[in-house]
């Protein structure tokens, strides 16, 4: 089992190769009209050089006289870059435990959502380039909308309640060509380079 395990870690590295540092913040909403100022801050792999899986996890908090952690996430989804542009579209799917950012019930809940990232990067082109790099960073600019359920505990009488936030801040990156598929290789081109190619 944990053979297993490692091996899927490996390999998840192995096709993205890379990490970002996301922190956001901006409007939620819980139920019908209960709002509050939500800030997110997680870790998540990046795909680099050409689409690919992704998985991460995040804390919301609520803004609110101090920093009030709210929930923890854990996201999949898969991560669409091109070549040539500094846009990229990631979305997938998140399940968590916690409550809502506005707190409408006591106790810890279930969530289950859809989120997506939409990310301009400002600066680092590391990835970009047609080079074989060790090592490089990026600062990207991220917009992230979210909806999704809260199922919560036993006792209250609402059975599920809906949820949403639009989030908007900064992603900090690092990433490197020692693991990447593409080895090198602009995005999404799949070719390897062979020893005659190598300089």
């Amino acid at each position: 089992m944990k053979a297993k395990a490692i091996t899927t870690l490996v390999a998840l590295a192995y096709g993205a190769c890379g990490c970002g540092l996301q922190v956001t913040s901006g409007p939620a909403w819980s139920g019908e009209r209960n709002t509050a100022v939500a800030m997110s801050g997680g870790l998540t792999m990046q795909a680099l050089r050409r689409s690919n899986g992704i998985v991460g996890m995040r804390a919301t908090t609520r803004i609110d006289n101090g920093l009030e952690i709210r929930s923890g996430m854990v996201h999949a989804g898969y991560d669409f870059v091109s070549e040539g542009s500094r846009l990229s579209i990631e979305p997938g799917i998140d399940f968590g435990a916690g409550g809502p950012v506005y707190p409408i019930y006591s106790g810890v809940g279930a969530y289950c959502g859809a989120s997506g990232n939409l990310r301009v990067r400002l600066l680092g082109s590391g990835d970009q380039e047609p080079a074989y790099n060790v090592a490089f960073g990026f600062v990207e600019l991220v917009l992230n909308p979210r909806t999704g359920f809260w199922i919560p505990p036993e006792g209250v009488p609402t059975r599920v309640y809906h949820d949403g936030a639009v989030e908007m801040g900064l992603r900090f990156g690092f990433g490197s060509d020692l693991g990447s598929t593409s080895q090198g290789l602009p995005a999404n081109k799949t070719e390897r380079r062979t020893s005659k190619e190598l300089p």
